[in-house]
């Protein structure tokens, strides 16, 4: 375990999860973070222009093309975020960190209909770069790989394989992916 590559990522994640709790809550509670200063401040949707009280502004549109088609709205794993930016800074063991950064990455997007618990996709898409299938062939590699986090590729794949969507990607459960991989 390289604990300065697991600080790196860990932080890197960190901001990540900041910016995606920032854009969600300026589209669901028109709550705008200044990138100047920090200051949160109510968006009037009545005027185009963003403006805070230290002098920065910004069209809507312009700052709404910052983030749209990237990935940095929360949607259904907004728990999931908020979670691991609220309690990742706390954490100063290395074991510990490791396994906030692999939770986050497994984690999925879930949302309740009616009494059916619907699987989304996985919230790692919101954090690292790629299409779905990419995605999910690195977490499936990432899980597999790690020997600090037992049992962490069975939830996976458990929970990937309840997904609706997910018969059309090549993650196999169990013996069969051990033979593909040789």
């Amino acid at each position: 375990m390289d604990l300065e590559i697991i600080v790196r990522v860990g932080w890197a994640l960190y901001t990540r999860c900041e910016t995606i709790l920032q854009v969600t809550a300026a589209h669901d509670e028109v709550k705008i973070t200044c990138p100047t200063c920090g200051a949160v401040f109510v968006r009037n949707v009545e005027i185009d222009m963003l403006s805070c009280v230290c002098g920065w502004e910004v069209a809507w549109e312009a700052y709404h093309r910052t983030y749209h088609g990237r990935q940095h709205y929360a949607a259904n794993a907004f728990d999931v975020f908020s979670g691991y930016a609220r309690d990742f800074p706390k954490l100063s063991d290395p074991q510990f960190k490791m396994v906030a950064i692999d939770q986050l990455l497994h984690k999925f997007h879930l949302q309740l209909k009616e009494t059916t618990l619907v699987i989304g996709r996985p919230a790692a898409s919101n954090l690292i770069k790629g299409n779905l299938r990419e995605v999910c062939a690195f977490l499936d590699a990432l899980s597999s790989e790690n020997p600090d986090l037992a049992g962490s590729q069975t939830a996976w794949r458990e929970t990937f394989h309840r997904a609706d969507w997910s018969e059309n990607f090549p993650i196999h459960s169990g013996d069969e992916n051990r033979r593909n991989r040789n």
